[in-house]
């Protein structure tokens, strides 16, 4: 079983507003469990919203770009 934040924990986490978080889960911008009232986010759900909206450093974007011709999409290593 996977580890559950509340809102505030997850808004401590991103350094966000709750009513940030509040306004993505009604979005579904975030998944969440309702236990009636309450509000969880899982941890999974923190990790992989991290993981897709991380912008990789320029550096690395300008070495990505070298190794991948353009329009292919395959890297040439």
């Amino acid at each position: 079983m996977q580890g559950l934040l509340t809102v505030c924990e997850v808004a401590r986490l991103l350094s966000l507003s709750t009513s940030t978080i509040r306004t993505w889960l009604a979005r579904g911008k975030l998944p969440r469990v309702s236990c009636g009232r309450a509000v969880r986010i899982p941890t999974e759900a923190v990790r992989k919203f991290i993981e897709e909206n991380t912008i990789p450093a320029l550096a690395a974007a300008r070495e990505n770009a070298k190794r991948t011709p353009r329009g292919t999409g395959v890297s040439v290593n």
